[in-house]
């Protein structure tokens, strides 16, 4: 991606602990987030007036995942039932369908945009088959440098 002053990044599907992450961030730097989630999915109201209280980020949350995505440089999913919430699996499919990242979301993007998912992924649930192995897909780069910093970590403290 060529250098910009501020990074268009969407998220979309649940207002989740991967959505308030990205909110914190946006609190710390100038970032251009825009959240794509049905109306009673929206993430940690307190985060969310943090990350707004940042003069230099806009934060945007629509109902439209194609508005969140529209000319972004990042797309991020998540499951949409995250850890603790496996009982809500079925009303938050229901809930979440129109919110799946898909070809018709990514095209809408920034051409050279590239998809990230903190995994473990849902495959046709949150995000596609054909989007998750697709050549913007960068979701297995970003496991494997979890698992170089969690090897670190662990060699840090075994010493």
């Amino acid at each position: 991606m060529e250098k910009k002053e501020r990074y268009k990044v969407a998220y979309v599907g649940d207002g989740n602990n991967i959505t308030n992450s990205w909110l914190n961030l946006a609190s710390l730097i100038p970032i251009d987030f825009r959240i794509g989630t049905a109306e009673d999915c929206h993430p940690d109201p307190e985060i969310l007036e943090k990350a707004k209280a940042n003069s230099e980020s806009n934060i945007l949350i629509t109902s439209d995942p194609k508005e969140a995505c529209t000319d972004a440089d990042v797309i991020y999913t998540d499951v949409w039932a995250s850890m603790g919430q496996k009982h809500l699996k079925e009303e938050k499919e229901s809930k979440l369908q129109k919110y799946q990242l898909n070809s018709s979301l990514l095209e809408v993007a920034n051409s050279k945009a590239i998809v990230m998912h903190c995994l473990p992924a849902e495959r046709g649930k949150e995000i596609t088959a054909e989007v998750m192995d697709g050549p913007q897909s960068v979701v297995f780069d970003e496991a494997e440098n979890r698992l170089h910093i969690q090897k670190a970590i662990m060699a840090y403290l075994l010493q």
